[in-house]
């Protein structure tokens, strides 16, 4: 797969130039170091959250 920029690291900035280039229309990959994030492990997450 090819992409037009490569941001590494999706905290706050990184996040936030990815979504502006994607709205551009560039293909963007966000690359993060850590394991694997699931939906379950995103759920568990916010309802931990009060």
């Amino acid at each position: 797969m090819e992409y037009d920029y490569a941001v590494i690291g999706s905290g706050f900035g990184g996040s936030v130039s990815a979504l502006r280039l994607s709205e551009k229309g560039y293909k963007v990959a966000v690359i993060e170091q850590g394991g694997w994030v699931t939906s379950a492990d995103i759920e568990e997450a916010d309802n931990s959250v009060r």
